[in-house]
């Protein structure tokens, strides 16, 4: 009878290990090329033929340990809906600002009106030479795209930028090549360049 019970605690010890043996995390994957989802990453079983698709997000729900070599994916579709993907199949990126049941990545357009601005900012540089003939006057300006969920921000960019811009120190930000048509455009719809 004894050693049914260890049997049974062997057995429930080695379920509760498999089960736990993956390191969760909140984030998203973004698959940089097409890639096997695979259900099992020992046995490659892969019903249905399920790949990641390039350039597509997809809720991150872990990896296979901590120096991974696989990251627990959700590949809307497949059945089952979690898969293993390989680490070099794509990169990660944070979800702090996206509800926890979505993967989507999207960018959000936004446009301000100037002289609203400008009352509530009046030492602005851009408030401070304000006058009625202006185009930003009578027009809507450029805020920015924002990429959302709102870490998606860096994209193939070295950590050093990052902790540029991080420390809002964002001056020493390489100048962003555009061609002098393009740098007028932009200094007329977004005042604040």
């Amino acid at each position: 009878m004894m050693s049914r019970w260890i049997a049974a605690l062997v057995l429930i010890s080695w379920l509760a290990a498999s089960v736990f043996a993956q390191v969760p995390m909140q984030r998203n994957f973004i698959a940089a090329k097409s890639c096997p989802a695979v259900q099992s990453i020992k046995k490659g079983t892969n019903s249905g033929d399920v790949s990641v698709a390039a350039g597509r997000a997809y809720r991150l729900l872990g990896k296979n340990k901590e120096i991974a070599s696989h990251y627990w994916i959700e590949v809307p579709g497949a059945s089952p809906l979690q898969r293993w993907v390989a680490i070099d199949c794509g990169l990660t990126t944070s979800t702090k600002a996206e509800p926890a049941n979505t993967a989507a990545s999207f960018h959000v357009l936004a446009l301000s009106w100037e002289p609203a601005f400008c009352e509530g900012l009046p030492g602005k540089a851009e408030c401070q030479n304000q006058t009625a003939a202006r185009y930003d006057a009578s027009h809507f300006s450029l805020h920015g795209l924002w990429p959302q969920p709102r870490d998606n921000q860096f994209c193939n960019v070295g950590r050093a930028l990052i902790a540029v811009d991080d420390g809002h120190r964002w001056r020493d930000l390489p100048q962003p090549e555009l061609s002098p048509a393009t740098k007028a455009a932009l200094d007329a719809v977004m005042p604040g360049t």
